[in-house]
């Protein structure tokens, strides 16, 4: 039987997978993240939804270079370092075609 659990809490199961599989990481930049405190679901929104607010926040933050490297190595869904998923996945490219 499936389980219907909110976007963030599936995200944060997949977090914990992936640190049984390759180990923690150190992820102490979130601490200091502009986002920390913020509703989660404000991160992944519905495909086609509007995200230029919460882009916005990512603009004045002082890890996103970190938050955004992360999304890129871990293949994160929903807005990181103030980029989409599809974004990422453009930069991703970008980084296997220069190496």
């Amino acid at each position: 039987r499936s389980v219907d659990l909110p976007h963030s809490l599936r995200v944060m199961t997949l977090h914990h997978l992936a640190d049984a599989i390759v180990g923690p990481t150190d992820q102490s930049w979130r601490l200091r993240s502009a986002c920390r405190g913020m509703d989660p679901e404000r991160f992944f929104p519905s495909p086609g939804g509007d995200n230029f607010d919460t882009k916005a926040i990512c603009l004045t933050c002082p890890v996103r270079l970190e938050c955004l490297d992360h999304a890129i190595v871990h293949n994160e869904p929903g807005i990181w370092g103030g980029t989409s998923h599809s974004e990422r996945r453009t930069l991703r490219r970008a980084r296997r075609s220069v190496a």
